[in-house]
């Protein structure tokens, strides 16, 4: 599954795909999203995976920018926000329909799963972007800072109590000057 998400318009725009993400899919989604969405005045805002490095190449209508978020951030990117919605979306959703799946034939099992997985994007909704943009508004202070972003993890001590401990996931004095103004051009 690919998204195209917004803090202004949520899921903007899906596409299913069997497989894995090629350079030439990305490209192709990349380029039906912009003639869905023309008229707008739009950045896509993606991280370093392979596949996305390849629309740098990509002839844009002149509405239409492509930035590359720093390496390793992706607490920067709302689109993980989504993914993870979605996926819980599935995982809820593949417990009520195992039995079925067991019985189903494989192309049966496709049909359904794909069909789980578009269902599944209801999840992915205007307020939860907004949500997940102003989180990620939420690191800016601390990568110009040049803090450390902290996670929370959840810890089981024992059946009846939970601790909480902060974990480093990401040094922001492990960015470079180039990536620092490129997330401020991004953002500010």
């Amino acid at each position: 599954m690919t998204f195209a998400v917004s803090n202004v318009g949520g899921l903007m725009y899906h596409e299913l795909t069997e497989g894995g993400m090629t350079g030439q899919r990305f490209n192709e989604f990349i380029g039906t999203a912009c003639r869905l969405y023309h008229p707008l005045n739009a950045c896509f805002v993606i991280d370093n995976a392979p596949a996305h490095r390849q629309a740098v190449n990509l002839p844009l209508p002149q509405n239409f920018s492509v930035r590359y978020l720093p390496p390793y951030s992706p607490f920067l990117n709302i689109c993980e926000n989504a993914f993870a919605l979605w996926k819980g979306n599935i995982k809820d959703s593949l417990a009520e329909v195992r039995d079925q799946l067991l019985r189903e034939d494989h192309q049966q099992r496709m049909a359904t799963l794909g069909q789980l997985a578009v269902q599944g994007t209801a999840v992915v909704t205007l307020h939860r972007m907004q949500a997940a943009f102003r989180g990620m508004q939420a690191y800016l202070p601390a990568c110009f800072d040049l803090d450390d972003i902290l996670m929370r993890i959840k810890e089981k001590r024992n059946s009846s109590t939970d601790t909480v401990q902060l974990a480093k996931l990401f040094s922001c004095s492990d960015l470079s000057i180039s990536a620092l103004k490129r997330i401020k051009r991004l953002f500010m």
